[in-house]
């Protein structure tokens, strides 16, 4: 694993575990063995960090979406499947949803499109299943 995703990987673990305003750049650089120094090499700052880090974590639901829509034969089936996926990616707790709002406006935006784009893969998913006739 390349060293900025080890950084992008063990920071959101302790944003998620911690909140983001408690966790500093120090810290991070600690876990990972590294120099404080090596993290704004590769990242602006911290919300640049956890841009990132949303990013990723976005990309792996999608990467997810995209095998069990090519596994499943029913809408329902993939339904099920998005259902179980929410519970593993939920990475969305609530202090992380506070100081997402509160401090880092880029990405609470980030977070709100990645929202309407769900929105958009439902509505979808509806529509398909409507055409299966397995929805009414």
């Amino acid at each position: 694993m390349e060293l900025k995703d080890r950084i992008i990987q063990q920071a959101g673990e302790l944003f998620v575990k911690h909140g983001i305003k408690r966790i500093s750049m120090d810290e991070i650089a600690s876990r990972l063995g590294i120099s404080k120094r090596t993290i704004y090499q590769n990242f602006k700052d911290k919300e640049d960090l956890l841009l990132h880090y949303i990013r990723h974590m976005e990309k792996m639901k999608a990467e997810y979406i995209k095998d069990i829509s090519k596994d499943e034969h029913t809408v329902v089936h993939m339904f099920l499947r998005i259902i179980e996926m929410r519970k593993e990616f939920d990475f969305l707790n609530l202090i992380f949803i506070d100081d997402v709002k509160k401090y880092y406006p880029k990405a609470n935006q980030e977070l709100l499109d990645q929202q309407n784009r769900g929105v958009v893969h439902i509505r979808q998913f509806l529509e398909e299943g409507m055409a299966q006739g397995v929805i009414r």
